[in-house]
């Protein structure tokens, strides 16, 4: 029979936190998910790429700045960056033509 360790109080509200931030940003991401699909009545997935955008900023940035200016300045990467970086099709494509 394994030995069973012993779990510190510190462990626990560690692992607490991190489930309840999760959670809370994934509450985030779906929260917008269903109020663009309720209003529009179209499934517009550009709210969960600028999240995805916003986390690999975050992680990119995070060695070379530290943490907390790594969350001040992915955001305003993410908000800063060109439309043509973040996929928007031109007009002129063809597949676009009526």
């Amino acid at each position: 029979m394994p030995m069973l360790t012993e779990v510190s109080v510190d462990q626990i509200l560690f692992a607490l936190l991190n489930g309840t931030i999760y959670g809370l940003l994934l509450f985030m991401v779906s929260a917008g998910l269903t109020l663009i699909f309720g209003m529009m009545g179209v499934l517009n997935f550009a709210h969960a790429s600028f999240y995805m955008l916003g986390a690999y900023f975050a992680y990119t940035l995070e060695p070379l700045t530290g943490f907390w200016l790594a969350i001040i300045l992915a955001p305003i990467l993410v908000a800063g960056t060109p439309d043509d970086l973040n996929a928007r099709p031109e007009i002129t494509d063809e597949w676009l033509a009526v």
